[in-house]
């Protein structure tokens, strides 16, 4: 009676402690496939940002050249679009659900233009 009862149960918790566990490192495998796309993606973005950078200091020279505005408003609007980008860049990784195949490469890119606007707006010189 009693001892069925208890092995009963300890089966049922075992099972469903089993199941949590796989369902972890399920969740940590997709964590590392989404890392290493983002890895794949990464050669492709690195030179577009290093170019969208010196863009951005090659703006900076024209407005300094000819006398135009630096505007500290667009730095800090570019500022924090760069940091939502990123903060979404790391949620769309750790999250569990499907997130859609065009999600990353538009968040790089809000990085990427984000970079060059902001350093097209500093206030001061290189």
């Amino acid at each position: 009676g009693k001892l069925s009862f208890l092995n009963d149960c300890v089966a049922v918790a075992d099972d469903y402690l089993q199941g949590r566990i796989e369902l972890l490192f399920d969740m940590y495998w997709w964590l590392l496939l989404r890392l290493s796309m983002l890895l794949h993606w990464l050669p492709l973005w690195l030179p577009i940002f290093c170019c969208a950078c010196y863009n951005g200091l090659c703006e900076k020279n024209i407005k300094l050249l000819s006398f135009g505005y630096s505007n500290p408003s667009l730095l800090k609007v570019f500022g924090r679009t760069i940091s939502i980008a990123i903060f979404s860049a790391f949620v769309a990784i750790a999250i569990p659900w499907a997130i859609p195949p065009i999600a990353i490469p538009v968040i790089f890119g809000v990085i990427v233009a984000g970079a060059g606007f902001m350093i097209c707006n500093f206030q001061w010189r290189f």
